[in-house]
């Protein structure tokens, strides 16, 4: 699966840490950095380096907040929401076909298992319903007056 998805970023170009965070901007548009960061549980550095690449392929946008002009948010260009429900269609497809691979059963086991592994796992990550109502509490993160902010 990881060849499968590293192979479905290379199509457009990107690595799969490139293509996470395509698809962390595409599902929460207009936060900081710092907040994709933890979304991905990776560094800033890195996350720079991701968001630099996608800036480059005109994947994203950055843009100043206008409640304040020193705060970057990222947002999805209208070719990186393509790349992304491209990728996404081809990432279901190949899910559909391993999962018919797998033994009876095995399945749902490991979707268990993944669950339990998420929840251990993103205890400090900004909470969803926050995120879709605009709000991330830690600082340097999108706030809710800065919800509408397009330029």
């Amino acid at each position: 699966m990881t060849e499968q998805l590293e192979a479905v970023a290379q199509q457009s170009d990107l690595a799969a840490g490139h293509l996470s965070l395509l698809g962390a901007v595409c599902r929460f548009p207009g936060l900081g950095q710092h907040a994709y960061s933890e979304i991905l549980a990776i560094n800033d550095a890195t996350l720079g380096r991701y968001v630099d690449r996608l800036l480059r392929q005109g994947l994203v946008d950055r843009r100043r907040s206008k409640q304040d002009r020193r705060a970057v948010r990222i947002f999805e260009t209208p070719a990186g929401r393509e790349c992304f429900l491209s990728a996404s269609r081809q990432l279901e497809e190949m899910l559909v076909d391993t999962r018919r691979t797998l033994p009876e059963g095995i399945y749902e086991q490991l979707a268990d298992h993944l669950r339990l592994l998420i929840a251990a796992g993103v205890q400090n990550l900004p909470d969803v319903g926050d995120l879709n109502r605009g709000r991330v509490l830690a600082a340097g993160h999108r706030d809710e007056d800065d919800a509408g902010n397009e330029d």
